[in-house]
């Protein structure tokens, strides 16, 4: 009824291809396994502000975990 999914897709699209290229730039000065730390301040300092609730909030954890972001998602053109 009101495409929730749609909607959070486009604003998480958003989100991570303005983030994309500094988090490129984290990843090519070390590797993989330190781009996880920053996701997770990142995350830990938007749940602060806008709450552990918020869907970008939900965003910046998943990033910070997801193995897949971490090694190759990271890489791809946005």
């Amino acid at each position: 009824m009101f495409n929730l999914a749609q909607r959070y897709a486009e604003f998480c699209v958003s989100e991570v291809t303005g983030k994309q290229w500094f988090h490129q730039q984290i990843r090519s000065e070390s590797v993989a396994p330190n781009l996880s730390p920053h996701l997770r301040e990142d995350a830990e300092q938007h749940a602060r502000s806008h709450g552990l609730n918020a869907w970008d909030t939900a965003l910046r954890y998943g990033l910070a975990e997801s193995a897949w972001y971490l090694n190759y998602g990271v890489l791809e053109n946005p």
